[in-house]
Formats: C-alpha cells, structure tokens, sequence
C-alpha cells in the first residue's frame, strides 16, 4: 500500500540525503511540467545541486514563499529564470540557495526520458518559445467557455 506524503513532510529527509550525496527518487505531483512529466505516473531522480546549474536543467527549488517547485532553468545569469513545460509565465530572480536538486534522470514507467542531446534541446527550446501562442489559447479557451 503506497501513501501519499506532503513534500514538507519529507523535505528534511530529502535534504539530508541530498546533502550526503544521494540520489532521491521522486514521483511529481503537480502538472506544471507536463508533457514531459505526468504528475503521480513518472518517476525524477534528484541529486544535489552543485555549483553548476546549466540551461535546460530540471531543478528541484523552494520559492520564497516556502512552496516547492519543479522546473526547467531556460536562464542562467546572476539569477535564475524557470519555466514549467506547461506554463506561460517566466519565473525570474531564483537565487542558487533556493535551489535544493537538479533532475538527474526521468522515467515513464521503466522509459529512461533522455534529458540530453538534440532533440532534448529542440523539446525544450519548443516548449520555451510556443508559451506565447499557449497563452494565446488558454485565453481563448477561457473567453469560450464564458460566451458558451
């Protein structure tokens, strides 16, 4: 019988495998990163975030408001800007402390999800540059259902 556990509950115990240098095995709830993770079907292994955060990488962070995200970094600067693959909005100003793991690796089922090469970074530049005509559709949609 599987539970399901509030990620706060659990975060101290992730931390601290994390800062020993352990892999976690995740399984996402939320549905900000679909379609590239179904939330409570895939499965994300967590390492450590070491000095290096790179663009297209999936972290692990904690907003300042305290709720725990999943995103992919689409920039890297004196901060960090994410965006969910099923998001719009741009998330900008993430410092490096906030960030609490990198996705190491990405399964559908027992499916290893490549997360480098081509077209990992053709998926990624895709979903990055379609948020404006998303955006465009999700206001239809709403405009729709208004009128309908």
């Amino acid at each position: 019988m599987s539970k399901q556990v509030a990620l706060d509950d659990l975060m101290p115990i992730i931390q601290e495998q994390l800062d020993r240098g352990d892999l976690v095995r995740l399984i996402p709830q939320g549905t900000s990163m679909l379609p590239m993770i179904h939330p409570g079907e895939d499965t994300v292994i967590l390492r450590r975030a070491d000095a290096t955060i790179r663009k297209y990488d999936i972290v692990l962070y904690r907003r300042k408001d305290g709720k725990y995200v999943l995103h992919r970094i689409v920039r890297v600067g004196e901060t960090y800007t994410a965006l969910g693959d099923n998001c719009v909005m741009l998330e900008k100003g993430i410092q490096h402390e906030q960030i609490l793991a990198v996705v190491f690796r990405c399964y559908h089922g027992d499916k290893e999800i490549p997360m480098h090469g081509p077209k990992y970074r053709i998926y990624c530049q895709a979903r990055y540059y379609s948020r404006f005509l998303r955006r465009i559709v999700a206001g239809c949609r709403v405009r729709m259902r208004r009128n309908g």
